[in-house]
């Protein structure tokens, strides 16, 4: 999970609560979107993705944001005020050798890669596996999407820095990534909140 200085992915839209919206919770269906977009070159399968989608969305249950995900083919159009998420179907290279992803912000640009083997690898899955066994993929839905919880507050809240414990450690092993309920511990919920809304001021306008 390093950071890393590389360009363009995937489209998600999110949706960023407003403050003292009427008993919607800290999620609020009327709000400004926060995109973000997917593109997905490591093929997951449906139930890896949707497992992966909801990890993700229970992961991030107390902040004020909702995703809605929009996808695009590879070398497809993506814009400055998404935040892009590329599945890549190998390893990262040099720095990134091992690492489970990695993010980029460029300003406006913010950028994650996941390098779906390594992720299969950690858990210990074979990649034939993976393609055969309903039970392999949500795992690896379950892990991705706790790895991009760690990186989306590395894209949306660069000022957040790696924790001794839980979701935000710099390393994150196989039971962190299917066991138990991941969940942001201490401030890190808020702080993710806010660089949300300073980075929605900084994007062009829907």
């Amino acid at each position: 999970m390093q950071v890393s200085g590389r360009r363009l992915g995937i489209v998600v839209a999110w949706w960023l609560a407003v403050p003292g919206a009427a008993s919607a919770g800290p999620r609020a269906s009327q709000a400004p979107p926060l995109r973000a977009v997917e593109i997905d070159r490591a093929s997951l399968a449906p139930l890896t993705r949707a497992t992966m989608r909801r990890e993700l969305d229970l992961v991030l249950s107390a902040v004020p944001l909702t995703i809605s995900w929009r996808s695009v083919p590879a070398g497809g159009e993506t814009r400055t005020d998404e935040l892009s998420l590329v599945f890549l179907p190998m390893p990262g290279v040099g720095h990134d050798r091992a690492a489970l992803a990695s993010t980029a912000n460029h300003g406006p640009v913010r950028t994650t890669w996941v390098y779906v083997p390594t992720v299969e690898a950690t858990l210990e899955l074979d990649p034939e596996k993976v393609t055969t066994s309903f039970d392999a993929q949500r795992l690896v839905g379950l892990a991705i999407g706790r790895v991009l919880a760690h990186e989306i507050v590395h894209a949306i809240a660069p000022g957040v820095e790696h924790a001794g414990t839980g979701l935000m450690r710099p390393r994150l092993h196989s039971f962190d990534l299917v066991r138990g309920r991941a969940a942001l511990e201490g401030d890190c919920a808020e702080r993710l909140a806010a660089g949300a809304r300073d980075w929605l001021a900084q994007g062009t306008p829907p």
